[in-house]
């Protein structure tokens, strides 16, 4: 099935420029015309008409275009438009071609569709390419300009050609066509995009103003300032011997940072001093403003977002960059996960279920809190809004990691803050930071190379094709403990607030592959509708350091060498040897696989060497956990009953 790529996360920044003396214009609402020529999958239409699934412009009136999608998988659209002469005999100086365009680049499954221009002096016979839209491309109508100075004094024809690849891609429409003189001759922009903080973060935290600076206008700037306010102090960035070309962009990273405060804060940022000479000559893109909100969320409280996402995909760029974005902003309270698809870190369980996910479209999409799919650019506010809610618990994670064998124990401690019922599952994910890999599939496909969709986190400073060896990836899902849907039965299916509960997943092993250095061991509690209601996210350091999971409090400790278990594996008594240096209360608990206590036993205060025979006889086969529990001091042990 052709996977939709869904709009980018795109700040126009192609030409604004002012056409004074016009030279030519076609519209195209009276039709089209007579005495231009059309070939391969163009047509003239509307949006009503024209539109399909997966390409589908926005009302524009009337234009003409190719839509490669509607016309189905296996056909070739290849083809042009040509006009009749324009007559640029009057023309001197700077001549720009100016047209609405809608052209997304799409490049399905990596081959490369083209939204080309031609102009030809001698009535067709030879044509020069004057313009490829690559790099002012978008799934929306954009003006992009194409220069065509040359042919100043002469009478000209245009072709605006449309190749798809050789794949079932996407199109091309145009409207709009201008040709003309500029009146505007210095004019710099500026936005703020995803390189930047977004709408808020926690208090305190320091957030970068970040964006692009662009040249809407013929004059290279090679000086600017770049300002920011916050209403009371302002900071000034004077940025000397750059070069920004017309039609060019160049990101930024000011040098003062905005600390995040409580409540709502106004920021103000814009560029002044345009080569040394004050005010451009279109003042109306020189600032952007924004509000950031201090949040405070709720200590127990975090979020999940599932990003699906692949190494091939071209705009998924933009997930990896609002999840470190999140991340970074909001931090235990914000979980991302990235789930790839057909490549090197793809786990088949976790792909198939995200992309099975009600609602699910294409890449790059997110899945939030298991409740809806949003673009990655939509995460920030329903984040936020369930960080503020109270949770029916809080759950800790603990592990218990054998080096040798890489086997690796998991348990989750359930602690209710308010009475729940019905059934509720846990569910347990591990990921890695700091993945890398060499070959061809470990790089990164980027349409946000040259700037032409904004800033992108700095990937609009790389190439098309990230090398594999300037990737690394994160938040990279790696195993599924428990299986996407939880385990059944992990839960009680009531509790009271103040209820402990602890559930001990059955071991699992990690792949030799992944660093366990790099690793976090990820929680969600999920209710009846399998929504994540609650979640936990654990460096495995912290989950080592954490241990297995014991219904005590937080003040205690594990003392795992104090004690060792044997016959192991056991049929009828299990001796549990204790090495005590002072008297203590001995507690004993055993656990079964699904975290259901099956017996317990208190012996009162020993001290010194100890066995304590337990009877196994009647425990099904399978595996147990037993929790010593020692004054201030834990003992947890795993044995294995076979019959």
């Amino acid at each position: 099935m052709k996977k939709l790529l869904l709009s980018t996360f795109a700040i126009c920044l192609t030409s604004l420029v002012v056409i004074g003396q016009t030279y030519f214009s076609e519209d195209f609402e009276a039709g089209f015309p007579a005495d231009w020529s059309m070939d391969g999958g163009w047509v003239y239409s509307d949006a009503a008409d024209f539109g399909s699934a997966y390409f589908a412009p926005d009302e524009h009136t009337q234009f003409i275009g190719v839509n490669d999608d509607a016309l189905g998988n296996g056909v070739v659209s290849d083809g042009r438009v040509v006009t009749s002469d324009i007559d640029l005999t009057e023309a001197t100086g700077t001549i720009l071609l100016e047209m609405e365009s809608y052209f997304g680049n799409g490049d399905y499954q990596g081959l490369d569709e083209r939204a080309t221009v031609y102009a030809s002096t001698d009535g067709g016979m030879n044509w020069e390419l004057v313009g490829d839209l690559e790099d002012q491309a978008g799934f929306e109508w954009r003006k992009v300009t194409v220069f065509l100075d040359n042919y100043a004094g002469q009478v000209i024809q245009l072709a605006f050609d449309y190749t798809d690849g050789d794949q079932w891609n996407y199109g091309w429409a145009i409207d709009d066509i201008t040709i003309g003189a500029p009146t505007i001759v210095r004019d710099a922009s500026i936005a703020l995009g995803a390189g930047s903080f977004i709408n808020g973060g926690l208090i305190g935290v320091d957030a970068e103003v970040a964006g692009v600076i662009a040249n809407a206008a013929i004059e290279e700037i090679t000086s600017i300032d770049v300002n920011w306010s916050d209403g009371t102090n302002t900071y000034t960035q004077s940025m000397t011997d750059i070069s920004i070309p017309f039609n060019s962009s160049m990101p930024f990273t000011h040098p003062d940072v905005f600390t995040i405060v409580d409540g709502e804060s106004e920021i103000d940022v814009w560029v002044s001093n345009v080569n040394g000479m004050g005010d451009d000559d279109d003042t109306t893109n020189d600032a952007s403003s924004l509000s950031i909100s201090g949040v405070t969320p709720n200590p127990n409280k975090a979020v999940v977002v599932e990003e699906a996402t692949g190494t091939w995909c071209p705009w998924c760029p933009r997930g990896e960059v609002f999840l470190q974005g999140m991340s970074d902003r909001y931090g235990k309270h914000f979980i991302g996960i990235a789930v790839h698809n057909q490549d090197p870190m793809v786990n088949a369980d976790y792909d198939g279920a995200l992309t099975s996910f009600p609602g699910f479209t294409g890449f790059p999409s997110v899945i939030h809190q298991r409740t809806e799919v949003l673009d990655p650019s939509e995460i920030e506010m329903p984040s936020v809004e369930d960080m503020l809610d109270n949770p029916p618990a809080i759950l800790t994670v603990g592990v218990a990691y054998d080096e040798s064998t890489r086997d690796l124990d998991v348990s989750v401690d359930i602690n209710f803050m308010m009475d729940v019922s019905g059934e509720h599952r846990l569910a347990v994910i591990l990921t890695e930071d700091g993945v890398t890999g060499t070959g061809a599939e470990w790089g990164q496909a980027n349409n946000y190379s040259g700037g032409g969709f904004g800033p992108m986190g700095g990937y609009e400073n790389l190439p098309s094709t990230v090398p594999a060896e300037d990737m690394v990836y994160n938040h990279v899902g790696r195993e599924l403990i428990g299986g996407y849907d939880g385990v059944m039965g992990s839960v009680p299916e009531t509790a009271v607030a103040g209820d402990r509960h602890p559930y001990f997943f059955e071991t699992v092993t990690v792949d030799a592959g992944y660093n366990t250095n790099n690793m976090h061991v990820i929680a969600l509690l999920l209710d009846d509708d399998g929504e994540v209601v609650n979640a936990v996210s654990s460096t495995m350091e912290e989950a080592i350091a954490q241990g297995l999971a014991f219904p005590v409090s937080a003040e205690d400790v594990y003392r795992n060498d104090l004690a060792d278990v044997f016959p192991n594996p056991a049929s009828e008594k299990v001796n549990i040897e204790l090495a005590l240096a002072t008297s203590s209360d001995v507690y004993v608990e055993v656990y079964n696989a699904v975290g259901q206590r099956v017996a317990a036993n208190d012996y009162g205060k020993m001290s010194g060497n100890n066995i304590i025979p337990f009877d196994v006889a009647n425990f099904a086969s399978g595996m147990y956990t037993i929790h010593i529990k020692l004054d201030e001091s834990l003992i947890t042990k795993k044995i294995s009953v076979q019959r």
